[in-house]
């Protein structure tokens, strides 16, 4: 918030360095799932970047607004669907569109639609593979992991968390911490089907 007063009064409420200030007050405040509080500071932050026109970090601010709405299936719907149509209109449209169905495959999770989550993480899986998204495949393949798992399909969480540590792994841009989370999902995933010894060497791998 001292940023964002600093950056306001130097550059300008509606500068792009104030936007910046703005869209980390917004993930700050959707991480404690204070969604009213964060959807303001996302709408000023798009309406800033809209004059950059930056796809990546517009199409990001729309999901995370999206994201915010999440207790309102019908309005999260509208929301991402008009992202969606965002992004099919991109250069990138491949890699876009899997970013978006990736967070509409999380919301359906929540939501406990498994089976539309699972065919949503697939077709984000399918897209970031034909747009070479490594960071994106993994995610999807994460997320199909905890999806298998919160069905009950145990071996095939274990398969698909597996595969997302190797795509990470791969990656010369992953998140280290996405990456120490897949490995943590896993662990427990094993843990719970009673391989003690290669749970504990993945754990060992995040310290």
């Amino acid at each position: 918030k001292k940023a964002l007063d600093t950056r306001e009064k130097e550059f300008g409420k509606t500068s792009l360095r104030a936007a910046w200030s703005c869209q980390n007050l917004g993930i700050c405040h959707s991480e404690i799932e204070e969604f009213d509080r964060a959807l303001p500071y996302f709408h000023r932050a798009l309406n800033a970047h809209l004059k950059d026109i930056k796809p990546d970090t517009l199409i990001f601010l729309k999901i995370s607004i999206a994201d915010c709405y999440r207790g309102d299936k019908a309005m999260a719907l509208t929301h991402y669907n008009q992202v969606l149509a965002f992004a099919g209109n991109q250069q990138e449209s491949k890699r876009f569109q899997a970013k978006v169905w990736t967070a509409m495959g999380r919301a359906y999770f929540d939501w406990g639609d498994f089976d539309v989550a699972n065919s949503l993480f697939r077709k984000a899986l399918a897209a970031a593979q034909s747009s070479c998204d490594l960071p994106t495949e993994g995610n999807a393949l994460f997320n199909l992991g905890r999806t298998f798992f919160a069905s009950g399909r145990t071996d095939e969480a274990i398969k698909y968390f597996r595969y997302a540590i190797q795509v990470l792994e791969s990656s010369t841009s992953f998140n280290k911490s996405e990456l120490a989370a897949t490995r943590q999902s896993l662990a427990y995933v094993l843990l719970q089907a009673g391989d003690v010894a290669t749970a504990r060497y993945l754990l060992e791998g995040t310290q």
